[in-house]
């Protein structure tokens, strides 16, 4: 008798399991199945990586790269952290490789300290944040020469003051990016 309601019971819970499925749950939030019957399996979603994880490994990649300055909403000094198609973290690093008398002017967290790591809601906020930037470093002569590197919802920029040849493994780190 214990047996029979074992399976009775067992069998209650896996056709209440079958029926709850939720109409409102992607696709890809499941296994589906192949023309043979056999379960294939979901497709890989893109993974996004948070600013302080790519912080982390840019600093494995670039060992003269040292993170400096997290800034938040109400410390970023644009006041564009969180606001609608901007950045959603900005991170800022110094290279010990950039002269220290080309930054006697500079204010803590500029980037001609080293550089900085922007995350993006969207890819188009970081292609948007991305030509904004280019096109105000290219207006200023005294910000002209940065250097940034743009991939997916991720923008790098490096300061002006390390030569294209110390820049190379930014580029290689940002081209790696998912």
């Amino acid at each position: 008798m214990r047996k029979t309601l074992t399976l009775t019971f067992a069998a209650a819970c896996l056709a209440l399991s079958a029926c709850s499925s939720s109409s409102t749950s992607s696709s890809s939030d499941h296994a589906s199945t192949g023309t043979n019957g056999t379960p294939t399996a979901a497709p890989a979603q893109p993974t996004t990586l948070t600013a302080a994880q790519i912080m982390a490994k840019l600093i494995a990649a670039v060992p003269s790269a040292k993170q400096t300055i997290v800034y938040t909403a109400s410390t970023d000094p644009n006041s564009l952290l969180g606001r609608p198609g901007q950045y959603t973290a900005d991170i800022r690093f110094s290279d010990n490789r950039v002269p220290k008398d080309k930054t006697q002017f500079a204010t803590a967290g500029d980037v001609e300290f080293g550089g900085a790591v922007e995350t993006f809601a969207t890819v188009q906020d970081a292609q948007t944040r991305a030509a904004y930037v280019e096109k105000v470093t290219q207006a200023m002569a005294s910000l002209a020469g940065e250097y940034d590197f743009q991939h997916g919802h991720v923008l790098i920029r490096v300061s002006r003051f390390l030569t294209p040849d110390q820049v190379a493994a930014y580029k290689t780190f940002a081209n790696t990016l998912p």
